[in-house]
């Protein structure tokens, strides 16, 4: 009851509650079948649940995927319908990735619940899991790839100062970098 007036006060969508109860679920003990008020305000309550969602998902992914992941997640909420399905032909070739990796990445795009396949055999395809996160997307992955690309600058500027005149990048840029060493690329790409 306290779930739905949270979310009650901004106008409940179902979306928002099945998500909310999605988290909760996952989140509870797991000798308990009861989702208890605890877990909720561990939880942060509804909406730090929904601020959340996108990160706690993308957490529970491998790290070496995620950047893929990220990719797909963006390209399926670029268009102007956030709901058009598309097919794993059109996303490996937008995406531009190995086939055999995207598939990968998209059974767990699904298993952590942000996309949800649509059809069978090879008719499938497949699109976000609710609209709603389709700001929440664009805004976390459009920041994180600036990041990504500053963080790039940051690396390819230390490396010509070491190489030209042998100074060595200093410990806060460095700690920097190293906390995105899985997304920043050296070379081209």
């Amino acid at each position: 009851h306290r779930i739905v007036d949270e979310l009650h006060r901004a106008g409940v969508e179902p979306e928002q509650l099945q998500i909310v109860c999605h988290s909760l679920h996952e989140a509870r003990p797991a000798s308990s079948r009861v989702i208890s008020e605890r877990t909720y305000e561990q939880l942060g309550g509804a909406e730090t649940i929904l601020d959340k969602y996108l990160e706690r998902s993308m957490a529970r992914l491998p790290s070496g995927e995620r950047r893929l992941a990220s990719k797909v997640l963006s390209f399926l909420t670029s268009g102007s319908e956030l709901k058009a399905a598309q097919p794993l032909d059109r996303i490996v070739a937008e995406v531009q990735g190995e086939r055999d990796l995207l598939e990968r990445v998209v059974a767990r795009l699904v298993d952590v619940g942000l996309v949800r396949p649509v059809g069978r055999g090879k008719g499938r395809e497949y699109e976000l899991i609710h609209e709603v996160l389709a700001d929440k997307i664009q805004q976390s992955i459009a920041g994180g790839v600036a990041m990504i690309r500053d963080l790039q600058d940051l690396l390819t500027r230390a490396m010509n100062d070491f190489t030209q005149f042998g100074l060595l990048i200093n410990a806060e840029e460095l700690k920097l970098i190293n906390s995105a060493r899985d997304d920043v690329v050296i070379g081209p790409e």
